[in-house]
């Protein structure tokens, strides 16, 4: 860690019980760096703020429930504040979500139920312009990340469409799915088009199949 200066970290639309905690987890970090924490969705600043010098700025940003909302909110996050570097809260462990998302511009990533000493260590290192994901981590982010697998077709899809693959391959037609997922019936023929162009499929049955293959749903 680089001694002195301030981390100044901004939290991006964290709820306001996570961001009591990670306040408290900030206040009982003691070293050389001074640490302030900032409300990235309106400025406002929870600890007073000491004369700048050689400020490193983090952006801590939390993980939605899916992949696919996750990359949204970090790339929302980094057009909000660019000059800062991400680091990536997850409500739960997920060692492939943070090599993904790692690549796709985070700097860190920690799953919210680590011990509080871990996120002081997660912005320092971060601020200081490493890679962070926590000990707990290490070993298995390595292997995914320096030898990723191939990415499972699914993961092409968005979670609209996965929702439509999965009621299709139960047998619904579209009238039936438009009904479950309160759309129309065109906006899910929409979707049923652009699932066999991104799965490189014909009809509707290599759709079922392909379903039944990836475990998509039950028999």
């Amino acid at each position: 860690m680089l001694s002195g200066g301030i981390i100044d970290v901004t939290l991006h639309d964290i709820p306001p019980l996570l961001r009591g905690g990670l306040d408290a987890a900030l206040a009982a970090c003691e070293g050389p760096r001074h640490l302030r924490l900032r409300d990235g969705g309106n400025g406002t600043s929870f600890t007073p703020l000491p004369p700048d010098e050689a400020v490193g700025q983090v952006l801590v940003t939390l993980a939605g429930p899916s992949l696919d909302e996750a990359r949204r909110e970090l790339t929302r996050a980094m057009r909000r504040h660019p000059q800062a570097l991400p680091l990536v809260l997850a409500l739960v462990r997920d060692d492939d979500a943070a090599a993904q998302l790692i690549r796709a511009g985070a700097r860190g990533y920690l799953a919210i139920d680590e011990p509080p000493g871990e996120f002081a260590a997660a912005v320092a290192a971060v601020a200081d312009g490493a890679l962070f994901v926590p000990r707990s981590q290490q070993a298995s982010f390595a292997s995914r990340y320096l030898h990723p697998a191939e990415e499972a077709p699914e993961r092409r899809l968005t979670e609209r469409e996965l929702s439509v693959l999965r009621l299709l391959a139960e047998g619904l037609c579209s009238k039936e799915v438009a009904a479950k997922l309160f759309i129309s019936a065109k906006t899910v023929d929409t979707h049923r088009m652009n699932l066999m162009r991104k799965l490189s499929l014909r009809n509707n049955l290599e759709l079922v199949r392909f379903a039944l293959r990836r475990a998509l749903v039950e028999l």
